[in-house]
């Protein structure tokens, strides 16, 4: 067996024994022609001769060998081999040991570029034969293999068409890890898990997968997070591949760039949801409940978030603009009921000349001066009524602008007139 026929024997065993394992095959940016002087310019001095014209090693088909799979290696729990590194196996003092080392350093320290796709298994040819001048065969050896079925193009693409659209998968795929943030995918689950998210339950099980590639790739430093996603991506499918580009992405990026929660629920919605969808749930998760809480209480809120309709009891002289002598001393205590009931009836024909003015100065310039007031409601007032609503904890902190704790309540909270005619419809 002559030396090169152990060289041969020996890639191929190494070739044969990374691609068992492997369902993908990458190229690096090397240089089919430095690849190939690199090859001539490593063995010892003495051990390429001149044959004929050229050295010994200087052949055409394992020079076509070496363009089309000499950049050739696969990724592994992000470590990368290449075709070159079988160094080892080689019998001690084989002369290509240091040729086999130098291709293996130059191609482990080139960048990924794209993934290897092949037209035809067979790579290289393996001998082929010659007639010398004294009319002997001779028989060459090359550089030769044969490739699984699984690396060979069956599409009816182009192989270029097939590298691309692999690559732009991987691409998508590591811009996916990236830009969107756990704290986004742990809030999608739970509003699916909440049922508050559209046909959320048809994503759980892809962001669920989705979640674990995140988490192994945030453990990685930036250059084994380029492999990962070289690696991964195809396995992953895709979908999870191209997961931001679809609906639930365009979600999840909105919440990774800072999008308020339930802006960005609308605008999944608006993707995927028929027009007339109505949310059947209020917008959020329980990370947004305890920022919410922590946030109240850091405030001196907490104990102001209990809330009551108002007593008469709760008013004092000093949160109203007007008192009446007669009415006030019912303030704390007593029922002005009674005196409602006295009044009659009032025909509102009778201020029909009566001078409407705005309320600011009807408060400013009126009111003081006031000795007693009366109100005269009609129907059309009846969107205009509110409920005054109380603190629970009279000595809490108020949480309004004004110097009370008292806030009002429109009746079914609703007073803007396009509202109300849209209920009065039915809507």
């Amino acid at each position: 067996m002559s030396e090169f026929d152990v060289l041969s024997k020996a890639m191929k065993a190494h070739i044969n024994n990374i691609v068992e394992s492997s369902q993908d095959l990458f190229l690096v940016d090397a240089s089919p022609d430095e690849l190939w002087t690199l090859y001539l310019k490593s063995f010892p001095p003495g051990t390429d001769p001149i044959f004929r014209t050229k050295t010994d090693h200087d052949c055409s088909s394992c020079r076509h060998f070496m363009r089309s799979f000499g950049n050739v290696v696969i990724i592994k729990n992000n470590v990368v081999t290449s075709i070159w590194d079988f160094a080892d196996t080689l019998p001690s003092g084989s002369k290509y040991i240091p040729v086999v080392r130098a291709l293996s350093n130059y191609i482990r320290n080139r960048k990924i570029i794209g993934p290897f796709v092949t037209d035809t298994p067979n790579i290289g040819v393996e001998k082929d034969h010659e007639k010398s001048e004294s009319g002997t065969i001779i028989t060459w050896e090359h550089m030769h293999i044969r490739l699984p079925g699984r690396f060979v193009n069956g599409t009816r693409q182009t192989l270029d068409q097939t590298r691309g659209k692999i690559r732009d998968q991987r691409n998508v795929f590591k811009r996916s890890l990236d830009e969107i943030s756990d704290d986004a995918i742990a809030s999608v689950l739970e509003l699916i898990g909440q049922n508050s998210l559209y046909r959320g339950e048809e994503w759980k099980s892809v962001l669920e997968s989705f979640q674990k590639h995140k988490v192994a790739y945030n453990k990685l430093g930036e250059e084994a997070k380029e492999l990962y996603a070289w690696e991964q991506s195809r396995s992953a499918g895709p979908v999870i591949g191209k997961i931001r580009n679809h609906s639930i992405g365009v979600l999840l990026v909105d919440i990774s760039k800072g999008m308020d929660l339930d802006e960005a629920v609308r605008r999944y919605e608006s993707i995927v949801a028929p027009t007339n969808y109505k949310r059947p749930k209020a917008i959020f998760t329980k990370k947004m409940l305890e920022d919410a809480e922590k946030t109240i209480t850091e405030l001196g809120y907490l104990d102001s978030l209990e809330r009551r309709h108002a007593i008469l009891d709760d008013i004092t002289v000093n949160n109203i603009l007007f008192a009446d002598r007669n009415v006030a001393p019912q303030l704390k205590g007593g029922s002005v009921f009674s005196e409602m009931a006295s009044e009659v009836v009032t025909n509102p024909k009778k201020f029909d000349r009566v001078e409407e003015v705005p309320i600011d100065k009807f408060v400013s310039e009126i009111l003081p001066a006031a000795q007693s007031i009366q109100v005269l409601l009609e129907n059309r007032h009846q969107s205009n009524m509110v409920s005054l609503i109380a603190p629970k904890n009279s000595n809490s902190a108020t949480m309004f602008k004004w110097s009370n704790g008292f806030s009002w309540a429109y009746s079914g909270n609703i007073t803007d007139s396009m509202k109300m005619r849209v209920k009065a419809l039915g809507g």
